[in-house]
């Protein structure tokens, strides 16, 4: 018998043959997918995305504190002009920590580190990149608005100003930044915070036993990263960092 006689007489069973191997191949694909989805939610350390995708996971975490909230990156007022509404449930998030440390005698614990003001607005420019000299046309003066405009429309809208995108002044948009951040110092104030004077290089956000820590990229927003871990070497780690920030800032008598 030749093969296309044995094919043409065993067509029908080898068919059923095929799709029953289908469905099996089909059936191991998707629990590969579903152990490999497995282990990575089991990995103690794991990239949660890029700025500002992740900061949605460090409110998730901040709600599910116990016994200590720790917080070290740049401003008060994290990702307030790059996603507001991420922004606006990271800040009731943190000000729920605050009532409950009040209210329960510093239970959860909550300790604040940020850069001071004049870090802020260094980084603020680095990320900006505005032509402020006196020399600067007005087109060269408005290029930091560039692939911004949508973004800065909504914030100034957001934070009710009535003046327009197009002819703000970055000086006026550092002013309206700055003092955002001056307000979600206040509304925090019964905690207190510690001001760093530098540029801080890596971010983190320590709730109990695990953290999110991010790497920052100042002149390209998007292309920081974020990582959530439960590795207790990582985790203790950036608690002597905040420790050794918050002592360094006391030696040289600029603790608020």
């Amino acid at each position: 018998m030749s093969i296309g006689d044995f094919l043409q007489a065993y067509a029908a069973p080898i068919g059923a043959v095929a799709a029953v191997l289908t469905i099996v191949a089909l059936g191991l694909a998707i629990w590969q997918t579903f152990d490999l989805k497995s282990i990575r939610g089991s990995l103690p350390t794991r990239d949660i995305g890029a700025f500002p995708d992740y900061v949605g996971e460090i409110t998730k975490l901040l709600c599910t504190a116990k016994e200590r909230i720790v917080v070290a990156c740049d401003s008060p007022c994290y990702c307030i002009f790059s996603n507001r509404q991420l922004w606006s449930d990271y800040k009731t998030a943190l000000e729920h920590a605050k009532d409950n440390c009040i209210r329960n005698q510093k239970v959860p614990s909550l300790s604040l580190i940020w850069m001071d003001k004049q870090c802020r607005v260094a980084v603020l420019r680095e990320q900006f990149k505005p032509n402020l000299a006196e020399t600067a046309t007005d087109e060269e003066r408005n290029r930091w608005k560039n692939n911004h405009r949508d973004k800065l429309k909504f914030f100034l809208q957001a934070e009710g100003d009535p003046r327009d995108a197009d002819s703000l002044p970055f000086e006026e948009f550092e002013k309206l930044v700055e003092n955002a951040h001056e307000r979600m110092i206040s509304d925090l104030r019964a905690v207190g915070y510690t001001p760093v004077h530098r540029s801080l290089h890596l971010y983190f956000w320590i709730v109990d036993d695990t953290a999110i820590f991010a790497i920052p990229n100042y002149e390209d927003r998007g292309k920081g990263r974020g990582f959530w871990t439960r590795d207790k070497n990582i985790v203790n780690g950036l608690q002597i960092i905040s420790e050794r920030l918050k002592d360094t800032e006391i030696m040289e008598g600029v603790h608020e």
